[in-house]
């Protein structure tokens, strides 16, 4: 289920840097110096970066950053789109949810698909999964609007597909 970075075409070291921030370095005091340079061309380069400048990176959170980068990455999530959000109960899950039209007779009615991403991620269950809502225009597509949700051993990540918006699902303990 992981992403191959290094097979990306272009390296977006905004989004990187967002989502090492997002993932608890707080002290990230060279993030816009390190933004100017022309000489990171990926992942493995700016954790090298930070290690030169005295910012070493532990390699559980190298691990999270590849995954969680090679996924939105993949999904075209832009950065200003890349979003945290911590999942203290279902409503949370509501929250990422923009819109939820009527079901057809094969979709989940929206508290029943609540429930179940909830379910999924607090218990960790590994997959990717789709939720569509609302009737289509265009033959053979499920619904007008859908949802992925990518669940690994570490990280949980909640796709809109149609505004390319994407969440970092973090857990309340």
């Amino acid at each position: 289920m992981s992403t191959n970075v290094e097979n990306a075409k272009t390296f977006d070291l905004a989004l990187a840097l967002k989502i090492l921030k997002e993932n608890h370095i707080t002290d990230f005091i060279t993030a816009a110096e390190i933004e100017k340079r022309q000489d990171i061309c990926d992942i493995e380069t700016l954790f090298t970066v930070l290690e030169e400048e005295g910012r070493p990176v532990s390699y559980e959170i190298r691990i999270d950053v590849k995954d969680i980068y090679g996924i939105i990455y993949e999904e075209n999530v832009s950065v200003e789109n890349y979003k945290t959000i911590v999942l203290r109960a279902p409503n949370s899950v509501r929250r990422m949810i923009s819109k939820w039209n009527p079901p057809t007779e094969t979709q989940m009615k929206i508290g029943d698909a609540v429930n179940d991403i909830y379910r999924r991620i607090t218990e960790k269950i590994i997959g990717e999964y789709y939720y569509y809502t609302g009737r289509s225009n265009i033959k053979g597509e499920k619904g007008k609007y859908a949802y992925k949700l990518i669940v690994s051993d570490r990280n949980a990540i909640f796709v809109n597909l149609h505004s390319r918006i994407a969440h970092q699902v973090l857990i309340k303990r």
